[in-house]
């Protein structure tokens, strides 16, 4: 009796799914179970294809930042005026934390929210703690070269901009999951771009 051939699958519509779970969910919340249903992988396959929990996860938030991530990072460089590029970032984060074909406010948010409380393992916790300080460091950068273009006053300090702006981002994800609609978000932002200090 011939065995057959082995089931295929597609790893990037799998991991997609896996994504989607862990956005969700967080890496707490997101169990064996929901992950194997998701991708319809019974755990054996899934530990195959991607390893344990953890190794899964990263390559989730790696997915996550290669397609959302650099898309939103591209928007804070492409405009040279530091208002309407800083506009255009907050907005496309907005738009993504409310968007309802998705899972709604931000993977690595999500993630980090579990963060310094031991439930998450070490690599992970690490993984997303760098993360949200890449996103912060590019606040930063956009607020060190607008100073220097003369959009921001020399006294202003990018540093302080940037924890500014980057708590605003967290921020945002955080009520958009808790229902907080884009318009709501929209109207925070537009707050914040008034409260930047004038060259």
């Amino acid at each position: 009796m011939s065995r057959g051939r082995p089931r295929t699958f597609d790893p990037d519509a799998a991991l997609d799914a896996a994504m989607r779970v862990f956005w969700s969910r967080g890496y707490a919340g997101a169990s064996m179970a929901d992950l194997t249903a998701a991708t319809g992988l019974n755990k054996p396959s899934l530990y195959a294809a991607f390893g344990a929990k953890a190794q899964l996860y990263l390559k989730a938030l790696d997915r996550y930042g290669a397609q959302a991530g650099a898309n939103h990072a591209a928007l804070l460089e492409a405009e040279p005026d530091l208002r309407r590029a800083l506009g255009a970032y907050l907005r496309s984060m907005a738009a993504m934390d409310t968007c309802r074909e998705q899972p709604g406010g931000c993977f690595v948010v999500t993630g980090a929210a579990s963060c310094g409380g031991g439930k998450l393992p070490e690599p992970v916790e690490r993984a997303l703690v760098a993360a949200c300080a890449g996103a912060r460091g590019a606040l930063e950068r956009r607020f060190a070269s607008a100073r220097a273009a003369g959009q921001l006053p020399a006294g202003a300090d990018p540093a302080v901009l940037a924890d500014l702006f980057a708590t605003l981002l967290f921020g945002m994800a955080m009520r958009a999951k808790s229902g907080a609609s884009r318009e709501c978000l929209e109207a925070v932002i537009e707050a914040a771009l008034a409260a930047l200090p004038a060259a």
